[in-house]
């Protein structure tokens, strides 16, 4: 797992996790796909405890208190009126199977 983005001057910046550091152990049990689920366990107020290694080589322990998380979620919802074909294109969208559309000067094109 590697550190993509930071919030300045949030905890995790202050404990001093950079952004290209890899996660190698998160809350004493090595990183990999389940540290996703450790992690939105979390609540505001909880010790977090992660060793990295930086982009620089260098492996060292951060320790820092859960100051609160942001989350974005997405709900997709059927609108009144809806074709078939409509509810057919967003369940093969959903699926990674849709085509993507573009929006040109002449209009819409497919890609």
């Amino acid at each position: 797992m590697s550190v993509v983005a930071i919030t300045p001057d949030s905890e995790a910046d202050r404990a001093g996790l950079r952004v290209g550091d890899t996660l190698t152990e998160v809350q004493g049990k090595v990183a990999g796909e389940e540290s996703q689920q450790v992690l939105s366990r979390l609540k505001p107020g909880d010790m977090l405890s992660i060793k990295v290694r930086s982009r620089r080589g260098g492996e060292h322990e951060l320790k820092w208190k859960v100051a609160g998380r942001q989350e974005t979620s997405y709900e997709v919802k059927d609108l009144d009126q809806v074709t078939a074909e409509q509810r057919a294109h967003r369940a093969a969208w959903l699926k990674g199977e849709a085509e993507t559309y573009g929006i040109t000067a002449s209009g819409i094109t497919g890609k």
